[in-house]
């Protein structure tokens, strides 16, 4: 990511066809310029007041980063303009095309405006740095990991000799064959952790280089040369973090590997030299070492606007089932519960009917009904897992299942099974499961995504039917009831709402600033409850097409909510608007 060092020509000379070598560099020109150039520049009333800076400097600045946003690459123009309501800098007819109907568009200059000192650079510098001290304490994570076998095999060994002293000569065969045994375990770890090592290098290295390029650029660069460089590092965190999710959760050698001495009960008999009397035993353990790389999934984009208020849902397109669905498999609405969606990264969208049988439904991203998947069970509550896998649950059946979802097919990776109902579901920020169950004792399951229970968080509700989590906050709802219910983590009461009219069952969901979003099923209402101040809206209702909203779910790559009525017939996606 270095610029390249070919000289760089004064471009008032090079219009007029003389090369001349240029000593500083405009940024708001985009230009070099020589000495003599350089003089009439600063003396022009039009450009005197441009910020010049060396031409070295600007050739150390990493072009990759600067140049990305240079031109809008579909109409080939500047960008200039900046939408607060999708938070994406825009060329003049991007905004005429795309955003003619967004409130708040303004200059892309007046946002970036002193944003060397805003908390944007801090943010994106914090990132970069955690990262790369999450991948320091890795590497010597996995060093120490080698180090330590190195010790144990030897220890091991001492071990062994200890006790030879009392034996008899028969055990020397199986010493050499005990000594073979830890040679060939340190020998095959040892090359599962140092290709390890060799791909947290690569990390590493990466992450240095976007953190080295970014000094540069804060040093050196204009204002749209920061944004610009921290536009490109954020979309190559977004890809990293994911490279390195993928790695940790798959990779074997990120396992604490540690060998000892597992002796038999014929050892100190010693009955024949037949007799098998000790083993080396090689166990592995989670990862002990404390990353802290990944931000909380709500976290991951930076925003430039200090907009976080709801205004408004903004329709933005409709589900179109009824054709291949309802009235194909003449399916009677009262038969179906739409109880979740999930929102793929593939841009299709997933939802469960709980009542009917209709099973598991998949929508492409136009709104239409490819295909549902109906032998699998009763589904309940879903969660997004990774690109393409979700996790359902299936109360009937007691368990959850991953599904890998794929263009139209759809295949088990895995079943939970567990002696309770689980219904609603979602994921934490640490990428475990937490599953809403009907027992008081037990109220939230966190399970891992190896099926095992790590926490049972008693909350002594009876019927808590979905739940959701938003940094350290948990919030539940009960069936038919007409409160929802914050906790921390560990299962203490932080706050309660109430609402006025029926009794309902209420789905929730968090957008990225926090901003809680209720559908109430009876009331048939949509209230958005504001982050800063528990500040009310209904936001969606009855003139809206919505007569029974019950699913709700926030797209954090879009940023857009989606609802849909308990029938399923009315669900829409909607962008949000915020002042």
């Amino acid at each position: 990511m270095t610029t390249e060092t070919q000289e760089i020509i004064c471009g008032p000379c090079d219009f007029r066809e003389i090369a001349m070598p240029a000593v500083v560099w405009c940024p708001t020109c985009d230009e070099g310029l020589c000495d003599e150039c350089s003089g009439h520049h600063s003396a022009a009333k039009a450009t005197r007041g441009h910020k010049l800076i060396n031409s070295d400097h600007y050739k150390e600045m990493p072009r990759k980063m600067i140049e990305e946003l240079n031109k809008c690459t579909k109409h080939d123009e500047r960008y200039e303009l900046f939408c607060p309501n999708h938070e994406i800098h825009c060329c003049v007819q991007c905004v005429k095309e795309k955003h003619a109907n967004c409130t708040g568009v303004t200059l892309l200059n007046k946002v970036i405006e002193n944003i060397k000192s805003s908390a944007m650079v801090s943010t994106i510098t914090q990132k970069l740095d955690k990262r790369l001290d999450g991948l320091m304490k890795l590497k010597k994570n996995r060093t120490e990991n080698i180090d330590r076998l190195d010790k144990q095999s030897s220890e091991l060994c001492a071990d062994f000799r200890r006790m030879r002293k009392e034996m008899d000569l028969v055990l020397d065969e199986f010493e050499n064959t005990l000594n073979e045994q830890a040679t060939s375990v340190r020998k095959t770890q040892s090359i599962i952790v140092n290709n390890s090592i060799t791909q947290i290098c690569t990390h590493e290295s990466i992450y240095k280089e976007m953190h080295s390029g970014l000094q540069t650029v804060l040093a050196y660069g204009s204002d749209f040369q920061v944004y610009s460089a921290i536009k490109k590092i954020e979309e190559n965190i977004m890809n990293e973090d994911k490279k390195t999710e993928l790695f940790l959760k798959n990779n074997n050698g990120l396992q604490e590997i540690n060998v000892a001495l597992e002796c038999s009960q014929q050892l100190s008999a010693l009955l024949s030299k037949d007799i098998s009397l000790a083993t080396v035993r090689t166990s592995n353990s989670t990862l002990a070492c404390d990353l802290n790389i990944f931000d909380n999934l709500e976290a991951q984009k930076l925003s430039t606007t200090n907009r976080t208020a709801v205004s408004e849902l903004k329709l933005k397109q409709f589900f179109q089932a009824t054709s291949r669905c309802w009235s194909t498999n003449s399916v009677p609405p009262d038969f179906i519960n739409i109880t979740s969606i999930v929102p793929l990264p593939s841009g299709q969208t997933v939802m469960t009917d709980y009542g009917g049988k209709l099973g598991i439904l998949l929508f492409n991203s136009n709104g239409g009904l490819d295909i549902r998947y109906d032998n699998l069970g009763t589904p309940h509550g879903s969660c997004l897992i990774s690109d393409s896998v979700i996790a359902v649950s299936f109360p009937l059946n007691n368990n959850i299942k991953l599904l890998q979802v794929y263009g139209l097919s759809c295949t088990i990776k895995n079943t939970f099974k567990f002696d309770q109902m689980c219904f609603g579901l979602c994921v934490n920020s640490d990428g475990n499961i937490v599953a809403a169950t009907r027992k008081p004792d037990d109220g939230l399951l966190l399970i891992n995504l190896n099926g095992e229970i790590l926490k049972r968080i008693g909350l002594g509700l009876p019927l808590i039917n979905y739940v959701q989590c938003c940094k350290n906050k948990i919030i539940v709802a009960e069936l038919e009831s007409k409160e929802i219910t914050m906790y921390d983590h560990e299962g203490n009461k932080i706050q309660t709402f109430t609402f006025e009219g029926e009794h309902d069952t209420r789905n929730i969901c968090f957008d990225k600033h926090g901003n809680i979003f209720v559908s109430a099923l009876q009331t048939a209402k949509v209230t958005v409850i504001s982050e800063k101040d528990d500040h009310r809206q209904d936001i969606l209702g009855i003139t809206d097409r919505f007569r029974g909203p019950k699913a709700i779910v926030y797209d954090q790559k879009n940023n857009t909510i989606i609802v849909a009525n308990k029938d399923g017939q009315h669900s829409a996606i909607y962008d949000i608007v915020y002042k």
